[in-house]
């Protein structure tokens, strides 16, 4: 993760050759990118910012395309290439012409390229960039089916995604790595909690503010959005346990849920 500008797209391209580094080197696999390139390209995989698709063919020309190009040899070929459309969602659009696909549709197809060959690494940046809600939880289950055989990195700008599909998360700054770390360790170390956003008439902004430190002490009123009711709230890690009568209100169960210890004030407050 990081900023536009941080060098995510830089590291990628570097480490599958299309550009030159000015510095260092990696190691793919065993192999030095300095001197194997071309053995690890037949075993990397990569979903590049920009999709490399020819309007002109269909979604199963390019399996068939990208298996010439990479060589592969399989026995169960159409199988697979009717697999991982599926997998991305895309096996009733196959034999649709990739010029009439959405910008979501064509991430979808390079996610499904960039597996061709059953690659050892495979580099994705930004994959999900453009998908729907659905199109993206359906990239997630595949990228997570992947991780058991294959070691892959990922660039997002979504935190949301990068806490489902890491193991380990580094945060780039200026080509830098500046910390490494599981996501909750980093949002332990580095964050300032949750937010809680909610939507209220705009007359009753100050009775709601009211409310909330009643209801959560420890809660900081953040910000509001403009005369639309909207109201941003904050809470540290530490004292998220505060936020049990929330979620009793959503959930309607402050007097039956006996895990929820109220105060007379909080009680109260919530009728």
């Amino acid at each position: 993760m990081g900023h536009n500008g941080a060098g995510k797209s830089t590291m990628i391209n570097t480490i599958c050759g299309l550009i030159p580094k000015n510095a260092g080197t990696a190691r793919v696999g065993g192999f030095n990118i300095d001197e194997n390139l071309r053995s690890i390209r037949k075993r990397m995989g990569v979903v590049s910012q920009f999709d490399v698709l020819w309007d002109e063919l269909t979604g199963i020309e390019h399996m068939h395309l990208f298996q010439t190009i990479k060589r592969v040899e399989m026995t169960n070929f159409d199988e697979f290439v009717n697999e991982r459309l599926g997998d991305v969602g895309l096996k009733e659009s196959g034999n649709l012409n990739v010029g009439k696909y959405s910008g979501g549709m064509r991430r979808r197809i390079s996610l499904a390229l960039s597996t061709m060959g059953n690659p050892n690494v495979i580099l994705m940046d930004e994959p999900t960039t453009g998908m729907d809600p659905v199109s993206r939880r359906h990239a997630w289950s595949l990228i997570q089916s992947l991780k058991n055989d294959t070691a892959i990195i990922l660039s997002t700008h979504a935190m949301e995604e990068a806490e489902v599909l890491s193991d380990k998360l580094l945060i780039l700054d200026n080509g830098n790595i500046v910390c490494v770390g599981t996501p909750m360790q980093l949002k332990s170390a580095f964050g300032d909690g949750y937010r809680i956003s909610m939507i209220t008439d705009k007359y009753k902004t100050i009775e709601t503010k009211n409310l909330m430190r009643i209801l959560v002490p420890d809660c900081n009123f953040l910000e509001t959005s403009g005369d639309s009711g909207g109201m941003v709230f904050t809470i540290s890690m530490s004292k998220i346990d505060q936020l049990g009568p929330i979620f009793a209100i959503m959930e309607g169960s402050a007097e039956s849920n006996t895990d929820i210890k109220l105060s007379d004030k909080q009680k109260k407050a919530m009728v």
